[in-house]
């Protein structure tokens, strides 16, 4: 059955050029309900920075007050972005990565990670892979990073600058 399975996928998934179709605006996502965490940030076009657990509570923190950054927001489902890409199984699934944030220089999507398992180093991937898309298909610079707790939580960071020099980030 396995065989099966394998050589449909195969046939399934088809890479191809990335092409410029349909630009995503933070200020047209509608009202939504959140009932898990919120931080009240200056620099999200959103009222609040919905956030799934304490880390991103902390990082919305961070990126609201660095002083490289001047804009943000959380990514949640609701705003419809996303990034496929192929688990550790093969099989395709959809990537909502943590924040995308804004500096006079780049764009920035980051992803903030408590734990890392089995798949992150696939959705790692994808998400460099569309970095360097966009920055190809919109002539704007676009970087991904991942940022661990353990190594998040070990200093007082005041910009993105400072928090990529200080370790390496994924």
């Amino acid at each position: 059955m396995n065989l099966f399975v394998d050589a449909f996928r195969d046939m399934t998934f088809i890479e191809r050029e990335p092409a410029k179709k349909d630009t995503l605006n933070l200020s047209d996502t509608r009202p939504f309900v959140w009932s898990k965490l919120v931080y009240l940030a200056d620099r999200c076009i959103l009222n609040y920075v919905p956030c799934d657990n304490d880390f991103e509570v902390d990082f919305a923190k961070f990126l609201d007050t660095a002083e490289d950054v001047t804009a943000f927001s959380k990514i949640v489902s609701k705003i419809g972005f996303f990034m496929e890409y192929r688990d550790s199984q093969g099989n395709l699934r959809m990537y909502y990565p943590d924040f995308v944030a804004v500096t006079d220089s780049e764009h920035l999507i980051i992803e903030t990670k408590g734990m890392v398992d089995v798949d992150v180093k696939y959705k790692d991937k994808r998400a460099k892979q569309w970095c360097e898309d966009a920055t190809n298909l919109t002539g704007q610079k676009w970087l991904f990073y991942r940022v661990n707790l353990e190594e998040f939580r070990r200093h007082k960071f005041r910009s993105i600058k400072e928090l990529v020099s200080t370790f390496r980030i994924e």
